[in-house]
């Protein structure tokens, strides 16, 4: 079963998404990092694009590379292609968000 990834520099906003999952009942495996370079390592080692998660729930706002910047490299590298990728953020600012 494919895994589901969650990044976020915020420990607590880890712990918090992953519960959220496992209360909707979501089965898949889920892998937690706490960076940008860590996340795009990760896809990086991918061995096959059969191997990619299903799932990756991205946190705008970290340290460089920051969310907008992990959609674009995975999104030009194509080696997220089978993957869903969703931008999430605790932030209030509808305008940053947009």
């Amino acid at each position: 079963m494919a895994p589901v990834v969650i990044v976020d520099d915020a420990s607590e906003d880890l712990v918090f998404a992953e519960r959220i999952l496992r209360e909707c009942k979501v089965l898949n495996p889920i892998i937690t990092m706490k960076s940008g370079q860590e996340c795009l390592d990760y896809f990086l080692r991918l061995d096959s694009e059969a191997d990619a998660p299903c799932l990756a729930l991205i946190d705008l706002v970290m340290p460089q590379p920051n969310g907008v910047e992990i959609l674009r490299r995975l999104g030009n590298s194509g080696q997220a292609s089978r993957t869903v990728l969703v931008m999430i953020s605790g932030l209030a600012d509808i305008k940053l968000i947009q």
